[in-house]
């Protein structure tokens, strides 16, 4: 499922840069939306799947 969420994501960002310049307010705001969803949710992606930190295997 993280997988496919993640391609979902890259393809808002990829998309809201697409859109970033359009003349239209409405559509210019929709695609900063959109890169900030996709962006917030490799984030959190990044934030979750970092490993534990157990004072064990630091020494």
């Amino acid at each position: 499922m993280r997988k496919k969420l993640s391609i979902i994501a890259i393809l808002m960002i990829t998309i809201g840069f697409g859109m970033v310049h359009n003349p239209s307010i409405v559509i210019e705001r929709a695609s900063i939306i959109m890169m900030g969803i996709g962006i917030a949710y490799l984030i959190y992606l990044l934030v979750v799947s970092r490993p534990k930190n157990n004072e064990e295997n630091q020494n």
